[in-house]
């Protein structure tokens, strides 16, 4: 049986050599990615901010230092960590690399596709080394289930399921009240990278979306995804933001020989915040092997994207969560919604555009 209360600040420890310099201060800095990184030792140059103000409170809370711009802050840093909405992101990239910076860029790498390749193209073309901030693959439960695949303790997968069922409050990012694409581009984006990081390409997906009467966000709110696979495998991601009564979030993994079950604490009380809850039972077995894991996702899964990122920089090797890859997560997206405008299973490798909801 795989432990799932691995402890990221020990895998991730002796990466203080490289400075790093985050770009935005808002609550999910605060949160989680100046907890994480302190909790790991990472050596945090710095932050900066278009409101300095708020730049100088963040940077005298975590004891580093408020950059008046990030023109200034590459000089000081190898690593910038973006920490603002995506359609900023490709102007902060060429900034960065000019200066020969590595990144952790945002998720979704871009907001439109094309704008993702380029990226990607840039990056390459600088040489420097860059990573996706897809922490749900370190959030601990679901490395706990890739190790369990990966040691076959599951036999042959036949079934995934992730559902979230919440009441989330859009206005607290004013910006996203606006998008044509909301849920599935800012929120289920991690599900169905998720569902890539552990099963690989999926050959079809059929999607469902939908709104609520009256609702302050022009995009989708609600939505329901199966994702298909060579062989028996059969994958459900379902998530609504509109639940007023009794939030939950939770995961079923199911194969031949083991299943793995349990919640996801970030979700599963929202808005508060608890720990996981994780089981396995094998098939041989009468009695499941149950784990409590707090701080699963915010902010211990943070510490995995940087880490991996600032261990595959001094190696020279590719990151887990490279920006090639998030282009292929980028195009499952895509994927969905073509599939709900066309109202068909639709195969993600063919898509090459943006798509937008049609009601």
């Amino acid at each position: 049986m795989v432990d799932p209360t691995i402890e990221y600040t020990e895998r991730y420890s002796g990466l203080e050599t490289l400075e790093i310099g985050i770009v935005g201060c808002g609550e999910i800095v605060e949160n989680a990615h100046l907890p994480a990184y302190d909790a790991a030792g990472f050596a945090v140059a710095g932050v900066t901010d278009t409101n300095a103000e708020r730049a100088d409170t963040i940077a005298d809370q975590f004891g580093v230092t408020a950059y008046p711009d990030l023109e200034t802050m590459v000089e000081d840093v190898a690593v910038v960590d973006v920490a603002v909405p995506p359609r900023f992101q490709p102007a902060i990239v060429d900034t960065a690399v000019d200066a020969g910076c590595h990144l952790l860029c945002q998720k979704p790498l871009a907001v439109e596709f094309e704008a993702a390749e380029e990226i990607c193209e840039r990056i390459a073309e600088a040489g420097v080394t860059a990573a996706v901030n897809q922490q749900m693959r370190w959030e601990k439960s679901i490395r706990a289930v890739s190790e369990l695949l990966e040691e076959g303790a599951l036999g042959t997968p036949l079934r995934a399921t992730i559902e979230v069922n919440i009441e989330t409050d859009w206005s607290n990012w004013g910006w996203m009240l606006e998008s044509p694409r909301l849920e599935v581009l800012f929120h289920s984006i991690h599900y169905l990278d998720t569902m890539r990081y552990l099963f690989g390409e999926p050959v079809g997906v059929t999607s469902s979306m939908a709104r609520v009467p009256d609702q302050a966000a022009e995009g989708e709110t609600r939505t329901h995804h199966l994702l298909e696979y060579p062989g028996e495998l059969r994958a459900t991601i379902d998530v609504n933001h509109n639940n007023w009564a009794d939030p939950y979030a939770r995961f079923r993994f199911e194969g031949t020989e083991g299943l793995v079950r349990g919640t996801i604490g970030l979700f599963d009380h929202y808005p508060d915040s608890g720990p996981d809850t994780f089981e396995f039972l094998a098939a041989s077995e009468t009695e499941a092997e149950r784990y409590e894991l707090p701080d699963a996702w915010f902010p211990d899964a943070f510490i995995g994207t940087m880490g991996s990122l600032l261990e595959s920089i001094e190696a020279s090797e590719t990151p887990p969560t490279h920006v090639e890859d998030n282009l292929e997560t980028l195009r499952l997206a895509n994927a969905t919604y073509k599939s709900w405008n066309e109202r068909r299973t639709v195969d993600p490798a063919t898509v090459t555009t943006d798509h937008e909801p049609e009601w």
